[in-house]
């Protein structure tokens, strides 16, 4: 089953009052449609724990042989009280009639591949059994049951998280980062040619010179200088990168060719594979790396649309943007597009050992507004309607979405041709030694190392903790 860029169905099944229905083996569906509209699914998984349980269907007119309805798909959620394998789906804008036929399934994977990129259009593969459609007449609609009880008062939220039902108030995701977590984090291994921000990176995880790994509490992810690990009689200028069986998406290998040279830096970074959440509270405790074109990146990227083009920069969430102003990136102003606290901005700027300190940044995600916090201090708010009409390209047609299922990425970036604007210059007084539109960008970049890597006095971003909560 594949998810199409731009298309995260929303998925409509019509259903008939307690009507049990076998998908697949070992899987049972409770059909109920609503009045005046909506629809309640339960879904039973026997044997199996799956991450994801997703939902199919076409909508038709008794008679008609095309779909009234465009298909549709979405994502059910875990139950907390009773066995884990009892999955929910509600739906309440759909608006459903006697007499419609409906061809639908529920797919329970098994395996999920890492999003592929093919002329700008990502898509994400699933693996498992893929059963058959089945029709069914709706012959009667409902009215709306009580949603499933937790087992303990639950207070309502805007929060969604894929496989589960939360409360507000909930703790989400935690990691105190007393060791590393396989179950909650993939190292990814990657050269991000597809990255909007195009950093002259590639994303390792490093076994004999590890550049990703917990110690003393806390994770560090380290950059280093890809020379050190070539071949003697390979260069940054002439050499080869592969990957090979780690690699983790699409862009696996590359050869030096002219002015594009290898990644000059080997960086990290992890993704919260099982996890994703739609709106909450995303606190990170965390040391910034000191260096001159350093800069850590703490995101909330959408599940299912990776960096497919440029645009999908613009999709991307913060957890911190006065992290950018820290290292040069820009100066935070209030404008159309969001307010920002110009005084405590000039006073975080004036510290001039604000880097070596641990610092609490915060994000909290609403569907109409978004706030960002550091050490508790409100420093930047936008409203919803704003950041769409600010990041709006009418032309065409593209719309930012910040209401989609979204999972956590922390991580090193080094230069780029995006994040830092030519008229940047260094608190050492460095001029930046490429343009960002200049093809020979990170070959300038590299050939001036003498100048940027002394300044890498302490390159580690290092992070006590990420804890996202409900609202």
């Amino acid at each position: 089953m594949i998810i199409n860029k731009g298309m995260l169905w929303l998925m409509l099944v019509v259903l008939a009052d307690f009507q049990i229905n076998n998908v697949a083996s070992d899987v049972a569906v409770v059909l109920r449609p609503i009045r005046p509209k909506g629809l309640q699914v339960l879904i039973k998984a026997d044997g199996m724990v799956p991450h994801f349980v997703f939902f199919e269907g076409e909508i038709y007119q008794v008679g008609k042989s095309t779909p009234n309805i465009s298909s549709m798909f979405d994502v059910a959620i875990r139950q907390y009280k009773g066995d884990d394998n009892r999955w929910l789906f509600e739906n309440y804008d759909v608006e459903l009639e006697v007499g419609m036929v409906i061809k639908y399934r529920v797919f329970v994977p098994n395996v999920v591949h890492d999003l592929n990129v093919e002329n700008e259009q990502g898509t994400l593969t699933f693996n498992g059994f893929i059963p058959d459609y089945k029709d069914f007449i709706v012959m009667k609609l409902f009215d709306r049951l009580p949603f499933p009880s937790p087992g303990r008062f639950c207070k309502g939220t805007v929060t969604k998280v894929v496989g589960k039902q939360v409360c507000a108030g909930d703790v989400i995701f935690e990691d105190n980062f007393d060791t590393f977590r396989t179950d909650l984090w993939q190292i990814e291994q990657y050269i991000p040619t597809d990255h909007p921000g195009h950093p002259f990176v590639s994303y390792q995880s490093l076994t004999a010179d590890p550049n990703v790994f917990v110690r003393n509490g806390s994770l560090h992810i380290v950059p280093k200088l890809l020379e050190d690990f070539l071949e003697r009689n390979q260069s940054i200028e002439t050499g080869s990168l592969d990957l090979g069986d780690g690699c983790t998406r699409r862009q696996c290998s590359k050869t030096a060719f002219g002015p594009d040279i290898l990644p000059p830096i080997v960086s990290g970074r992890l993704t919260s594979i099982a996890f994703a959440f739609t709106y909450g509270i995303v606190t990170i405790r965390a040391k910034i790396p000191q260096g001159d074109w350093l800069y850590p990146e703490f995101l909330v990227e959408p599940l299912t649309k990776k960096y497919v083009g440029e645009k999908d920069l613009q999709n991307l969430l913060q957890v911190s943007s006065i992290i950018q102003l820290i290292s040069g990136i820009k100066y935070l102003r209030s404008n159309a597009c969001f307010e920002s606290r110009s005084d405590l901005i000039r006073r975080i700027m004036s510290d001039e050992h604000w880097r070596e300190e641990f610092h609490e940044y915060v994000l909290r995600w609403t569907p109409g507004e978004i706030e960002l916090l550091v050490d508790n201090e409100l420093y930047l708010r936008t409203n919803m309607r704003s950041l769409n009409q600010c990041h709006r390209d009418h032309l065409i047609g593209f719309v930012p979405s910040f209401n989609d299922y979204r999972q956590l990425s922390l991580g090193v970036g080094a230069a780029g041709t995006h994040v830092f604007p030519d008229s940047i210059v260094t608190d050492a007084g460095h001029v930046k030694p490429w343009r960002n539109a200049d093809a020979k960008a990170s070959l300038r970049f590299w050939r001036n190392k003498d100048q940027w890597l002394p300044t890498w006095i302490a390159p580690s971003l290092e992070i006590d903790y990420v804890k996202v909560e409900a609202f």
